[in-house]
């Protein structure tokens, strides 16, 4: 059977998902549900939907305590073990900073307030006057999960997910081949690295190229001091789950030269990293899956 490849806009970018080993029908009904399943998260997740879960609950910042739907709290649970685990390198009240922007980027020093949040064991969360969540940093990851969950329970041995180019999954090998290839670029532009070769397991890629339009600073902040990131940057992270992944991408951008040490706190976790003198950085686990350009070619 040949794979079943299709394309969706959804969450202000590209979802590209390839299944293997399914009839087309069948294929073509599983992807249709997931689609549906990723369009309901981003109701409940966008920052950008004035009705989205995500949104109302930002709204009630300093209001007192709000009971919000079960899958919002449990995420939100996972992102404040993730803020502590990362030192703050990983944080999703780092929403609170657009607020500030115009603040951090005019250069002065010192951190910007961002007020936290507190949740309790029974669906309540607590967001202090002032505090704006944005889960853009770890969503796609998260519906990627999602996807992946759906498809392994209709029998899916074999499947390629591509969420923005960012976050990633790879469900088993494609016929024939050692894995997916995937590539790796440089910090200049049109520079290519080499390529992974991956199966099983998520992968996500972040980077401090990306430019705000008025400012043509680096569009990737850091949450412990309101600043942007000085420096270029890359780093792409192999994880179990592409929530872990496309959480953990971010985290090494803001660590720097701290980034394995990071990484090691994270079982099963393996990643590459490019530092602004442009040399690529592997771990241990991830190198033999690592061909350089010149190897391919």
């Amino acid at each position: 059977m040949k794979p079943l490849r299709a394309l969706h806009y959804i969450m202000g970018t590209l979802l590209d998902c390839t299944l293997f080993d399914l009839p087309a029908e069948q294929g073509r009904y599983l992807i249709s549900q997931g689609i549906h399943e990723v369009r309901r998260l981003e109701r409940l997740l966008s920052l950008y939907d004035p009705d989205s879960a995500l949104s109302h609950l930002n709204r009630q910042a300093g209001c007192g305590p709000v009971q919000i739907v079960p899958e919002l709290w449990q995420l939100l649970c996972l992102c404040a073990a993730l803020r502590r685990q990362t030192d703050g390198a990983f944080d999703v009240s780092a929403g609170s900073l657009v607020c500030h922007e115009s603040t951090a980027l005019s250069g002065v020093s010192g951190p910007v307030p961002r007020p936290a949040f507190e949740l309790s064991a029974d669906g309540w969360v607590e967001l202090a006057p002032g505090a704006c969540l944005d889960l853009g940093g770890i969503g796609k990851g998260y519906a990627v999960d999602r996807l992946i969950e759906l498809f392994q329970a209709a029998g899916v041995s074999r499947a390629f997910i591509n969420f923005g180019e960012s976050s990633l999954y790879i469900l088993g090998t494609p016929p024939d081949a050692r894995g997916w290839p995937i590539l790796v670029r440089g910090l200049a532009q049109e520079a290519i690295l080499g390529v992974l070769w991956c199966e099983d397991g998520a992968l996500s890629t972040s980077h401090s190229l990306g430019k705000r339009l008025l400012t043509g600073a680096s569009h990737i902040l850091d949450p412990r001091t309101g600043l942007p990131l000085q420096h270029l940057c890359l780093s792409t992270i192999l994880a179990p789950s592409a929530t872990l992944a496309e959480a953990l991408s971010t985290a090494v951008l803001v660590s720097g030269a701290g980034w394995t040490e990071l990484l090691m706190r994270f079982p099963e976790t393996e990643g590459l990293y490019v530092g602004p003198d442009h040399v690529l950085h592997c771990t241990i686990g991830l190198a033999p899956c690592f061909q350089s350009y010149s190897e391919v070619l």
